[in-house]
């Protein structure tokens, strides 16, 4: 859940962020434009113009990956004029405008398109250049006044300042049913009578077996945190058995899951009896043994069960692949 928080918080500010700054900046930028309508002219005279190639790195679409980098090349046309208002002298190199109220330029992915405009604007040439009259020294010979891209862009902050609330909602509320849900776990009993060290001790001292904590979340009432226990018999095979503990209680286990690869059955039954009967401090170790002797057989077909409960613990010997049994203790709550 402290991950899911961490994630929520930062996405949501992300998405608030980026979406109250492209809103903001394009309401800015829509009546800069509507400004600029009535921006005057003056005569101007092109002194050098050449094209200005800069590169940028893009998130792109790729193969066999959902997105990749690429260096993406723009070309600029830096046409250079001079111009006078009010009898001072300016000077520009600022052919089209992008976002006006930040003095961008316009650029292009195709070179051929860029050098034709420069074709287009010799030196020497007579041109004429849209001012700011606020600001003369801004200045651009093709003015973009358009609200339609500016727009879109607007409605997309929007957009997304929307989907930082509900993100912010949907977290508000996840956090309120696992605090519910984590009250509520107190009051819900046990599945495994015995304690998550002790039984982790028991597998060790008795079956040689070491446990490592893994991350699980798991259970519709409780979280869980899983031990992950390995071992080997006294024959050589492997052993494994996973351990459910609670996150907010970890002293309490409310599932174990136990396999084994060995293939002598009255040596896997009695792999099992030693796990259950550390499980179930109260149960009989005969008695489970007699049980797994009696369902073994019972138990070739694929997805194959049986049940039996003892010490007020479920137990269930299963067959879900048809390769090898499995015992699980308990239930995940």
């Amino acid at each position: 859940m402290t991950e899911f928080i961490i994630f929520t918080v930062i996405f949501t500010v992300v998405l608030a962020g980026v979406g109250y700054g492209l809103q903001r900046g394009m309401r800015a930028e829509i009546a800069e434009r509507r400004r600029a309508r009535g921006w005057p002219k003056a005569a101007a005279i092109v002194s050098e113009a050449h094209v200005e190639q800069k590169r940028r790195w893009a998130l792109l679409p790729g193969i066999g990956i959902p997105l990749r980098t690429q260096s993406l090349h723009r070309y600029k046309p830096v046409i250079t004029y001079a111009y006078q208002v009010g009898g001072q002298s300016y000077q520009s190199s600022a052919y089209r405008n992008d976002v006006i109220t930040r003095s961008g330029e316009w650029m292009s992915l195709i070179p051929t398109k860029v050098e034709q405009i420069i074709a287009e604007h010799p030196r020497g040439a007579a041109v004429t250049a849209t001012y700011n009259p606020e600001n003369p020294a801004q200045a651009y010979l093709v003015l973009d006044a358009s609200e339609g891209a500016q727009r879109l862009r607007q409605w997309s902050g929007y957009v997304l300042l929307v989907a930082a609330v509900g993100l912010a909602a949907l977290g508000a509320y996840r956090v309120s049913q696992f605090a519910a849900t984590q009250a509520a776990a107190g009051s819900i009993p046990a599945g495994i009578p015995a304690k998550t060290e002790a039984i982790k001790a028991a597998v060790a001292r008795d079956l040689g077996m070491t446990c490592q904590v893994r991350r699980f979340t798991g259970g519709k009432a409780v979280s869980y945190d899983a031990w992950e226990c390995r071992g080997v018999s006294a024959s050589g095979k492997s052993t494994y058995l996973t351990i459910y503990s609670r996150k907010q209680a970890p002293e309490i286990a409310d599932a174990i899951h136990a396999l084994t690869g060995e293939t002598d059955a009255q040596k896997a039954d009695a792999f099992f009896t030693t796990v259950a009967s550390q499980a179930i401090p109260s149960a009989a170790a005969q008695q489970i043994q007699d049980w797994l002797a009696k369902t073994r057989p019972t138990l070739s077909a694929q997805g194959s069960k049986a049940t039996l409960t003892l010490g007020g613990a479920n137990l269930v010997l299963a067959n879900p692949n048809g390769l090898g049994l499995v015992l699980e203790i308990g239930e995940i709550k």
